[in-house]
């Protein structure tokens, strides 16, 4: 695998885990009901980071199979 792809999952990775520490978080540093607005932004952004890194590793590990299932057997 070349080393940009597995850079791109261990950023993702770092992001996804980003966010969720900061979904986590932000309920208890803010005030009022602005706390409930950036929970829900970021667990929205958690969600759809989540997502993206779903799929990255869905095509990493179609690409890391020693015998595809693609062309004749």
């Amino acid at each position: 695998m070349p080393a940009w792809k597995v850079l791109l999952i261990g950023l993702l990775t770092a992001v996804c885990f980003g966010l969720a520490m900061s979904t986590l978080l932000a309920p208890m540093v803010h005030q009022g009901n602005d706390r409930w607005v950036w929970m829900g932004g970021s667990l929205v952004a958690t969600v759809l980071a989540t997502g993206v890194l779903s799929i990255v590793l869905r095509y990493a590990s179609d690409a890391l199979d020693a015998k595809p299932a693609r062309g004749r057997s």
